[in-house]
């Protein structure tokens, strides 16, 4: 697949935002959802849910991004 280059402002977001996350918010999430839940089972309940749904939406977002750059 020939980009013209097409794709290089997005592969830098990507790199990016993959090494931030890695690096920092990840970390800073966890904490923040262990600070917030503590042993409330209820509030973990809903983190996970939550967590699930984002998770879904991600992959439709991944997947749409995916078929627009091959059927590009």
């Amino acid at each position: 697949m020939k980009t013209d280059g097409r794709l290089d402002v997005f592969k830098y977001y990507l790199e990016r935002h993959i090494g931030l996350d890695g690096d920092e918010h990840g970390l800073m999430a966890n904490c923040l959802i262990e600070q917030l839940c503590q042993d409330d089972q209820e509030k973990w309940i809903v983190v996970e849910l939550a967590a699930i749904k984002t998770l879904v939406a991600r992959k439709q977002l991944w997947d749409a991004i995916l078929k627009g750059i091959i059927e590009g």
